[in-house]
């Protein structure tokens, strides 16, 4: 079927008037054709041809009768037209007719030299030199390109017969084609034919930047102070809701949105965001203008003990697991694909933002380092990081053209929940021996602390020196003595800063904790030690109060942890490339009892609107003084970054730029496009990071399929001035000044979509053609041959379910098996205990081979797994006997044949 174009509707023309769609002010799509003898619409009979292309139906019902709608060649035929001046006169061009080749002008001051050549030509398919739309102008009907056709498109095995008689033997292959592939890459195109269709501007509109929650009331009592109803031991769960509502760049991301189906990263998962819906529902009924004093969490609680079952019934849980849980829901439900392309632009504006921000002398260094390691001479190629770069340009924006590899495997998921609350950490490993550095990245949403023990901060003999004299000794022994005793009265504090310097002291790996190491493969000692490379937004420090081991049970650890409000200071565990490192307080959540199945659960929050601090004791909401805040008890505690001076004048900049009178004096058609999600990080976040277009960008830089649904909703068009002020302040990208749907993405996804369809349909095709042959003769499988069933990896098979049910999923990888194998000094392989695999029959394993390839194959055997040579021997010997076993029921099925003919001309000899 013809392509919908937003914003334009195909009109059938009467017999007094033809309307000319335009895509342009100055081009007429659908000319007034005369020829037709009595105006444009006429009667035209049935055709029987069942092979008519779908777009021929539409010319017979507006009166036209058009033979062929052939579109080949016309994205190749139009290459290096695009400014190319009529055929007819020295008018621009703005059509190509695809029969004659001829550039044709529309509605210039001599001629319409387009409407003409329609009139005294049968040529009728032309295509748009500049928005590359192909149109039968005869009729007013837009055309499918078919310079991919669909055998270019897909993998061989999509020209099988479309319905389900499949043939067994071709699903099945033989033993010497496991190993091929029967999926093809998609056809390359050119950057010129990744731009298809464009999208209006007047579809998308302006909206407000700068969210602004105050209002005039908010001295009398302030949005945000609703309390939650306990619906039955519920206190853990109203406590946690309520310090995840009071950190303003998560709740924020909830406030304003009317739904979230346009944020689920366009997966068009079977289930909905049922929890995230739930939640977004609950934060506005807790900021909305009404101020409700409590409100009932059923909803999303019903929805979290469907997926969580262990929050079911009325006993008390723990908070902290209640967080992680739900974050980890809301991750899954908004979470989108982020590519290699998204990761190499990003990598390479951070360290281009780095090398600005460093001394000029260390740079200057870098760069003759870099001209020595290069060579000199212009002969010599240039080397180096420069060089080696597949990011954003100096302008902060870089599009890759169809013809270059795309790498559709995701990196990471990525959602408002990692954008708030996830960090990086690296962990690094010396060897004690060779000084040999391992070392590995590591994300973490939350921090889960020891609490420091507080003798070890008391001076002891060991760690200080003791004074000179028998006195001095006698006063150190009665100090040491009173300091032991004040603990059974007043309890021992420990600071959160000691906290953190325990869990990032390095660890000495000796004795039974030896490593072993990469470069002198032996165990060896070593020292581990913790690096954060990346801050989060929101850091989640969990203080690990309860013990549950068997002994102890569920016994709290009383010890008194001291917090800042303001000013905890992360740098000393961060690196220099870790962001802003000065975090204050926004929430707590305190635990008040003796064991981790009894007490009661609260929360306190700081208010951004007042600044005032809250107490939230289920559905009662207390005001607390500062001091007050600083002797609870914490037990969770959310850190926001500090905001600084500088983000807050570039807010107010923006805000200046987006006013109504800013926006009323800048043309229209001065726009660029960027990410809604980004710009709501701006308005809440102290280092949103670089314009993220590609949330809904595909790497040709054009509009991404499986979201442009909705476009007007996940991007944003601001004035040029503005998005060059924010791209010099922020980087990142790409520049996008005009939306086009993508030809090489769209024509991929459709071709995913009846990828989807055809190996389940097969794979189903096949399992009822097993059956059928097991009840016709057992010895036509595998399984007859060779007992032991073949071992498919549990992770592999997950990623092809995935892909089958979820159109946001790229098609899984080759077969890893090698994880299912342990192999022996003697270079003998056998199967892991207990693996994680899942036992299919032979016919599935070689039937998703032969899509996939991979390997290798691995039975179900106790035993040594058979070597390559064994185990084609075997294969062998058994395609043998399925081939005879199959000539055999042939050659009986003709004898039944010929039998069967014989008795009926005996009968037909009788009856005569």
């Amino acid at each position: 079927m013809a392509r919908k174009v937003r914003g334009k509707r195909s009109r059938e023309c009467d017999q007094n008037q033809c309307e000319a769609l335009s895509s342009d002010k100055d081009d007429s799509m659908h000319p007034h054709d005369s020829s037709s003898g009595s105006g444009c619409v006429a009667a035209v009979e049935a055709d029987d041809d069942t092979t008519r292309d779908p777009t021929q139906e539409l010319c017979a019902k507006r009166g036209k009768t058009c033979d062929s709608h052939d579109t080949k060649g016309a994205m190749e035929a139009i290459r290096g037209l695009e400014k190319s001046r009529c055929s007819e006169c020295q008018a621009r061009a703005r059509w190509l007719c695809l029969a004659c080749r001829k550039t044709l002008c529309t509605k210039n001051r001599a001629a319409d030299h387009l409407t003409t050549h329609l009139k005294d030509s049968d040529h009728r398919v032309y295509v748009h030199l500049s928005k590359g739309r192909v149109m039968c102008l005869a009729c007013d009907v837009e055309l499918e390109i078919k310079d991919q056709s669909r055998d270019q498109r897909l993998p061989p095995k999509v020209k099988e017969e479309e319905t389900m008689q499949v043939d067994v033997e071709s699903l099945i292959p033989s033993v010497s084609t496991t190993m091929a592939k029967a999926s093809k890459p998609f056809k390359k195109m050119s950057s010129v034919d990744t731009r298809g269709n464009a999208v209006e501007p007047y579809a998308l509109q302006s909206r407000p930047i700068m969210s602004n929650i105050e209002d005039e009331d908010d001295d009398i009592r302030p949005k945000g102070l609703s309390g939650l109803y306990n619906m039955g031991n519920t206190c853990y769960a109203n406590a946690s809701l309520q310090a995840l509502v009071n950190c303003p760049p998560f709740s924020d991301y909830f406030r304003r949105k009317s739904g979230l189906s346009a944020y689920t990263g366009g997966s068009g998962q079977s289930s909905s965001p049922f929890i995230s819906h739930a939640f977004m529902q609950l934060i506005q009924k807790m900021w909305s203008p009404q101020r409700i004093p409590a409100i009932y969490p059923d909803n999303l609680l019903y929805h979290i003990r469907n997926k969580c079952p262990q929050f079911s019934g009325y006993t008390q849980q723990d908070s902290q697991e209640f967080i992680r849980c739900l974050l980890e829901l809301v991750h899954r439900e908004l979470g989108r694909p982020v590519y290699a392309h998204e990761e190499a632009a990003a990598t390479a504006w951070k360290r281009k933002r780095q090398n600005n921000n460093r001394p000029t002398n260390e740079r200057e260094k870098e760069t003759r380092w870099r001209r020595r390691s290069s060579g000199s001479g212009s002969g010599s190629g240039s080397t180096g990081e420069n060089a080696g770069d597949s990011g954003w340009s100096s302008d902060g924006d870089t599009m890759l053209s169809g013809e270059e590899e795309i790498n559709w495997k995701h990196v990471r998921m990525r959602s408002v929940v990692s954008d708030v609350f996830d960090g990086l950490m690296e962990s690094s490993i010396r060897c004690l021996t060779c000084n040999n550095v391992s070392t590995t990245p590591e994300t973490f949403e939350d921090l889960s602390l020891q609490i420091a023990s507080p003798s070890h901060h008391t001076p002891t003999i060991d760690d200080e020196e003791v004074p000179g004299g028998e006195t001095d000794t006698w006063m150190w022994s009665w100090a040491r003595w009173l300091t032991s005793l004040s603990s059974w009265f007043v309890p021992p504090a420990v600071s959160l800063e000691d906290c953190l310097a325990a869990f990032y002291t390095p660890d000495r790996l000796i004795g039974d904790d030896m490593y072993s190491c990469g470069k002198c493969n032996k165990l060896r000692n070593g020292v581990k030690s913790y690096r954060v490379t990346k801050l989060p937004e929101v850091l989640c420090v969990h203080l690990k109060r309860f013990s549950h081991d068997q002994v102890a049970g569920g016994a709290k650890m009383n010890t008194r942890v001291t917090f800042p409000l303001a000013g905890l200071d992360m740098s000393k565990w961060a690196t220099e490339t870790a962001g802003e490192s000065e975090y204050e307080l926004c929430a707590l959540v305190c635990h008040e009892g003796a064991t981790m199945e009894s007490g009661h659960y609260v929360a306190i929050a700081r208010n951004e609107i007042d600044g005032n601090w809250y107490e939230f004791d289920d559905s009662t909401v207390t005001k607390l003084d500062a001091a007050y805040v600083l002797t609870k008890d914490a037990y969770v505690l959310f850190y926001q970054k500090k905001q600084d001076l500088r983000q807050e004048r570039v807010r107010d900049t923006v805000r200046q730029m987006m006013s109504p009178r800013a926006i009323a004096s800048s043309p229209l058609t001065d726009r660029h496009y960027i990410s809604t999600e980004w710009l709501e990080r701006l308005s809440t976040f102290a280092e949103p990071g670089p314009i993220t277009n590609y949330d809904f960008l595909c790497p040709h830089a054009n509009l991404l399929p499986r979201r442009s649904e909705h476009v007007t909703v996940i991007c944003t068009p601001v004035p040029t001035p503005l998005w060059r002020f924010l791209n010099q302040t922020f980087g990142g990208g790409p520049s996008v000044s005009q939306l086009h749907y993508c030809a090489v993405c769209d024509g991929r996804a459709k071709g995913l979509i009846e990828k989807r369809k055809r190996e389940a349909d097969n794979l189903r095709a096949l399992e009822r053609s097993m059956q059928a042959m097991e009840a016709r003769s057992p010895a036509l499988l595998y399984s007859h041959h060779i007992p032991e069933p073949s071992c498919l990896s549990k992770t592999w098979f997950g990623d092809w379910e995935k892909f089958i049910n979820d159109p946001a999923v790229e098609p899984p990888g080759a077969i890893d098996n090698s994880s299912l194998l342990i192999k022996s000094p003697e270079g003998k392989a056998r199967l892991r205990p207990r693996p994680h695999c899942l036992k299919v029959p032979r016919e599935f394993y070689l039937y998703f081979q032969s899509i996939y390839g991979g390997g290798p194959e691995v039975f179900s055997i106790d035993g040594d797994q058979p070597t390559e040579e064994k185990a084609a021997e075997v294969v062998r010997l058994a395609d043998l006997a399925i081939a005879a076993e199959r000539q055999r029921l042939q050659q009986l099925q003709q004898e039944e044949a010929e039998a069967a003919a014989d008795s009926k001309e005996v009968s037909d000899l009788e009856r005569q």
